[in-house]
């Protein structure tokens, strides 16, 4: 959600551009439009982790072709597992969740009224100040209850597995920029 995550300063339109697009590749692997199997070469996921190694140690690392499976579980804990599969898809759901989430934040992003459209993503230059706004329940209750309704209407999405030409409209609702968003801060 921090609009420098690459470490450099983003307009708030970039922001939302990439988080749009991670959303957008990572519901498709949630409903399994994009199979976990899928070369990573061949996805948008290269863009961020295609200087990552996928193998268990540095030295398997360099000879694996990496796959979307290894965006999810990079420790390769879940992969394994009798409904393994699954498993990633859930993780897939977790990271829009979180995500979801954390627009909802006042460490995060500024929204009209807290919980309205979103004003600015706030951009940090180091992890000292992150989430410094969060602690007070009182003061973030009902950001907090927006965001279990956005939570709960996204993961209705996944559990119908609907395509994402008919959840990206839910989506971009719970995303949609104020008409006077300004350039992305410091909360």
């Amino acid at each position: 959600m921090r609009s420098n995550s690459n470490g450099k300063l983003s307009s708030n339109e970039e922001t939302y551009n990439e988080l749009m697009l991670w959303i957008e590749n990572t519901y498709k692997v949630a409903i399994g439009d994009i199979p976990i199997n899928t070369t990573r070469k061949e996805t948008y996921f290269d863009k961020y982790f295609g200087n990552v190694g996928c193998g268990i140690n540095s030295k398997e690392s360099g000879t694996k072709e990496c796959q979307v499976v290894d965006v999810f579980d990079m420790k390769r804990k879940y992969r394994s597992l009798p409904d393994g599969e699954t498993a990633i898809q859930y993780i897939a759901a977790g990271s829009i969740a979180h995500i979801i989430q954390d627009s909802f934040s006042a460490s995060h992003v500024k929204r009209v009224g807290g919980i309205g459209d979103i004003v600015e993503f706030y951009q940090y230059l180091g992890e000292d100040e992150h989430c410094r706004s969060d602690a007070a329940l009182s003061k973030n209750k009902k950001s907090i209850d927006a965001a279990k309704v956005a939570t709960a209407k996204f993961l209705s999405l996944i559990k119908h597995k609907k395509e994402w030409a008919r959840a990206k409209p839910e989506l971009e609702s719970i995303f949609k920029m104020d008409s006077n968003a300004k350039v992305a801060s410091s909360p």
